[in-house]
């Protein structure tokens, strides 16, 4: 419970980052808003790319000292808050820039730390539940702060850091970061999967994974914008509050689908053909949209990528968590892999914003379906996880 909280308070802070960065270049700079809020994402995704496997590095040598990850987590997500508040009262595109990559820097040190404990603490056979559990979180954390930045970017940007902060210590006091990664998995289980196979199919989870993440961001990136300037939302309704919408829905659909399927792979413990499906649910509810730029076409389209999206989260942490080269080392390995969720960032948006200068809002959807498809035949060539 408290790693869901992690992921919660965590992601709450990503999806407050986002609407904040959107919402205060869209204002400043109204006229070439996709290409600032590009720059920022590009920037921002840089900082986390590099960030990302250092973090693991240090977080791993932590815990072999002390046996826990505990100060890490407390340290990282102080940094986290205090950078929250140097961003809140952000306005130029150049101050949110520096207070964007400074709160996303600090955020993936936390991140780091806490993604190693999964594959540290679960044993294999709840591990589906558990990446289901997390995934759902995540969701639910992100339309949770775009729920309170789109009151409030300020406000929302400061208690989602609060919030990563009292789950940190919670998390150091309660022992819950302390590593068991003997217990987490049997030896016979470890060895049998060693070797080139397995360093093979981390690579291919990897590309899974980036291709992905980078369907699902070509869309995201300008979300907000999309909502604005192409979807037919009601009258009366912000672009902001539609965007909040569909994250909801996006997350409640999410949930039903995560607690459907966790239960059902674990029973089953094939993880590869989940992921391929989600892949495939993604890439087919993307092409909605393209077709009519009714609400109630998005409203489909958000419920659609939550279903995939919690059926995606249920197998892939679980199958990234079995594929690591060395268990020893879970917070370097782990960071490497949210490497593949992070460099989509600094592509996505170059290609969202010649997309959209090519063939507007509407174009980005074929993209990313395309995308999509091509996650779901890279995760079923791995070959030593079922």
């Amino acid at each position: 419970m408290r790693l869901c909280l992690g992921f919660a308070a965590l992601f709450a802070l990503f999806g407050a980052l986002a609407l904040n960065t959107q919402g205060r270049i869209g204002s400043a700079e109204p006229i070439h808003k996709e290409t600032y809020v590009a720059l920022v994402a590009i920037a921002s995704a840089l900082c986390s790319t590099v960030v990302g496997p250092i973090s693991g590095v240090f977080a791993d040598r932590r815990r072999g000292r002390s046996g826990s990850r505990g100060r890490w987590l407390v340290g990282a997500a102080l940094a986290t808050l205090v950078a929250a508040f140097m961003l809140a009262p952000a306005r130029g595109v150049a101050a949110v820039l520096a207070g964007t990559c400074i709160a996303v820097s600090a955020a993936t040190a936390f991140q780091a730390g806490l993604a190693a404990l999964l594959p540290e603490e679960t044993p294999i056979h709840t591990r589906a539940r558990a990446s289901a559990a997390i995934g759902v979180s995540s969701g639910v954390g992100w339309a949770i702060g775009t729920g309170l930045a789109a009151g409030d970017y300020a406000r929302g940007l400061v208690v989602a850091g609060a919030a990563l902060v009292l789950v940190a210590a919670l998390l150091a006091h309660g022992g819950h970061a302390r590593s068991r990664s003997s217990a987490s998995e049997p030896r016979d289980e470890r060895l049998s999967r060693s070797g080139i196979g397995r360093h093979r199919d981390f690579w291919w989870v990897f590309a899974g994974r980036l291709l992905m993440t980078s369907s699902y961001n070509l869309v995201t990136v300008f979300l907000l914008f999309v909502v604005q300037d192409y979807a037919d939302r009601p009258r009366g309704m912000s672009a902001d509050s539609g965007t909040a919408t569909l994250f909801g829905v996006s997350a409640a659909f999410a949930l039903v689908s995560a607690s459907v399927s966790g239960v059902l792979v674990d029973r089953r413990r094939g993880f590869r053909m989940p992921v391929a499906i989600s892949g495939c649910a993604g890439a087919a509810g993307l092409l909605i949209p393209f077709a009519s730029p009714a609400w109630g076409a998005f409203l489909v389209f958000a419920a659609v990528q939550g279903l995939a999206i919690g059926i995606y989260y249920t197998a892939d942490t679980a199958l990234a968590s079995l594929v690591l080269p060395d268990p020893t080392v879970a917070a370097k390995d782990m960071a490497i892999l949210n490497v593949a969720a992070t460099a989509p960032l600094v592509l996505a948006p170059v290609l969202a914003a010649a997309i959209v200068g090519i063939a507007g809002y509407r174009g980005l959807f074929p993209v990313a379906s395309a995308g999509g498809l091509l996650a779901a035949i890279s995760v079923l060539r791995v070959r030593t996880v079922a």
